[in-house]
């Protein structure tokens, strides 16, 4: 709820974009998977204990956060 909230209220013209290219809101699912996104990427073991299903339905939402603007620096 908060990534959603930040996204809409702070982000709004990312948010607004996303909206107007896919013509509906952002759903929970794809706020879910952009939270999963960096366990994914480093191999938490939170993420890798998901299963199969839980992992491709992730998946299924990843490539819309390239309409992202915003990126997080990498810090490592």
């Amino acid at each position: 709820d908060a990534l959603k909230d930040f996204h809409k209220n702070v982000l709004t013209t990312d948010y607004l974009k996303f909206v107007e290219y896919y013509g509906e809101a952002p759903a929970d699912k794809f706020y879910e998977a952009l939270a999963w996104q960096g366990l994914a990427d480093h191999d938490v073991k939170a993420y890798t204990d998901l299963s199969d299903d839980e992992k491709e339905e992730l998946s299924d939402e990843v490539f819309k956060i390239g309409m992202l603007t915003k990126n997080c620096p990498d810090t490592n």
